[in-house]
């Protein structure tokens, strides 16, 4: 994966945004004042009329400012959709390198299940995937679509409530997330020992990790005071990292993002 090189694929009219020009300028000018004004993340219930009301296809993917951080920088593009793209680059690279059609694929916090969506177009079977989140209305847009599903709160929801292919069969299964985990804050730890206790074939995560960031860089410095003020996943890279019981196959941090953070680094490790 070369996503510095692969970018200009699928987006040609990509500008960069000259380090300490006035434009550059402004566009952290703002994002102060946006992270000043940050109120509290999502509530269940909020997630819940959120897909109750969208889509399969997330709304914050129509990016109407269409200006990203990247490679260290800002870049500028015709393409609302350039998010998109970048995940589905994302999505596919993980696709062709990790999974398996023999295999079991389990997400968490999947919401609209445009994720499982998009492996399915890739040609994973529909029959091997399951979809759960806390969002009851996430729930009923899977099942419109044929997908099994199952309610899952990350915070609260024991072992006896996964699927049984993943308590009987967990090397045969794959866990997912993306952009889930981030809404656990600081907070992982009943899910990351649930994780443990699945012991699952592999686990791959597509997540804002705050411990990828410089903190002698202007540009990180802010990402981590958004990722703070929204109480963003924090600390699980490191309680990783210092596990004698895991093995991480890949930590990459992409260096795309939104104006405030990058949520799409991947991360994927398996249990020793």
């Amino acid at each position: 994966m070369n996503i510095y090189k692969d970018i200009l694929v699928f987006d040609n009219t990509y500008r960069e945004i000259i380090k300490d020009s006035d434009e550059e300028q402004v566009i952290i000018h703002n994002i102060i004042n946006h992270i000043n004004d940050l109120k509290a993340k999502p509530t269940q219930n909020q997630w819940n009329d959120i897909w109750s009301s969208t889509t399969n296809i997330p709304e914050w993917f129509n990016n109407q400012q269409r200006i990203y951080r990247f490679n260290n920088g800002f870049i500028t593009t015709q393409n609302n959709f350039l998010e998109k793209d970048i995940v589905d680059y994302l999505r596919t690279y993980i696709y062709r390198k990790y999974l398996h059609k023999n295999t079991w694929l389990i997400e968490f916090g999947c919401g609209s299940g445009h994720n499982l969506d998009h492996f399915v177009d890739l040609g994973y079977s529909k029959f091997n995937i399951y979809g759960s989140d806390f969002a009851r209305s996430a729930l009923q847009k899977l099942e419109s679509r044929g997908i099994a599903s199952f309610y899952f709160d990350m915070y609260n929801s024991e072992y006896e409530e996964l699927p049984e292919v993943l308590k009987f069969y967990p090397k045969d299964c794959i866990v997912f997330t993306c952009g889930a985990m981030e809404q656990l804050g600081n907070q992982f730890g009943h899910f990351y020992n649930l994780l443990l206790k699945m012991n699952a074939g592999l686990y791959i995560h597509i997540e804002p990790l705050i411990e990828l960031y410089d903190q002698d860089n202007t540009l990180d410095k802010l990402a981590i005071q958004y990722h703070h003020k929204r109480q963003y996943l924090n600390g699980f890279l490191d309680r990783l990292q210092i596990s004698n019981r895991i093995n991480i196959l890949e930590c990459t941090r992409t260096t795309f993002g939104t104006l405030y953070n990058e949520g799409y680094n991947i991360l994927i490790w398996q249990q020793t």
